[in-house]
């Protein structure tokens, strides 16, 4: 896939993190891939973010 062919589509975007003890938990939101003309591709955030551990079941994405 490419950024132009993600262009509006939606994805849950994250970032390695971790707590306080160092146990993996990522960081994440979802949003769209959008195009800006000043800078270019872009994800567009829809949700609050928030933290793999906030997730049902957070092993199973």
């Amino acid at each position: 896939m490419t950024l132009e062919s993600a262009k509006g589509l939606r994805f849950r975007f994250y970032m390695d993190d971790a707590d306080v003890d160092g146990t993996p938990n990522d960081i994440m939101f979802e949003g769209v891939v959008i195009l800006n003309d000043e800078f270019g591709f872009l994800a567009e955030q829809e949700s609050e973010i928030f933290w793999r551990s906030d997730l049902p079941n957070p092993k199973n994405i």
